[in-house]
C-alpha cells in the first residue's frame, strides 16, 4: 500500500526518494466528499481495515483523507508520512485493531527480534 522510498544525497544534501503513484482515480477526500461507493465494499472494507493497522504500526500521527490515493482498480497507495515513525510503547488508537485480515495477524504473530534484524540487514 505504500510506494517504495529510498533515501539519496542530491547535491550534498540528503533526501527521501518515492516511487510516483501509477493510474490514480482520486484522493480519498474526493471520494468522500463526492460521496462515491466501491464497487466492492467487503474488498472496500479489508483494505481500509489494513490502511488502520499500518498507521498504527508506523505511529502515524497525521494519517488523513488527502494522504490514501485510490488506484483505477480501486486500490489504496498511502502517502506522507512526514508525522510517522515516533518512538512509543503505547498504540495511539487501540479500537483501530478491531478488524485485522488473518494473513496480517499471522505475520504479525510469527515476527519476531531476529526475523526483522535479518530483513532490515
Amino acid at each position: 500500500m505504500v510506494p517504495v522510498s529510498v533515501e539519496r544525497k542530491v547535491a550534498r544534501r540528503i533526501g527521501s526518494f518515492a516511487w510516483w503513484v501509477d493510474d490514480m482515480q482520486m484522493m480519498e477526500a474526493e471520494r468522500y466528499k463526492k460521496k462515491i461507493s466501491p464497487p466492492n465494499q467487503a474488498a472496500w472494507l479489508d483494505q481500509m481495515a489494513n490502511v488502520r493497522i499500518f498507521n498504527e504500526l508506523v505511529y502515524n500521527t497525521d494519517p488523513n483523507l488527502g494522504n490514501l490515493l485510490i488506484t483505477n482498480d480501486w486500490g489504496i497507495r498511502l502517502i506522507d508520512f512526514s508525522r510517522a515513525f515516533r518512538i512509543s510503547p503505547e498504540l495511539r488508537r487501540p479500537e483501530n485493531l478491531g478488524r485485522v485480515d488473518q494473513r496480517v495477524y499471522d505475520g504479525l504473530r510469527s515476527l519476531t527480534r531476529e526475523k526483522l534484524a535479518g530483513e532490515m540487514d
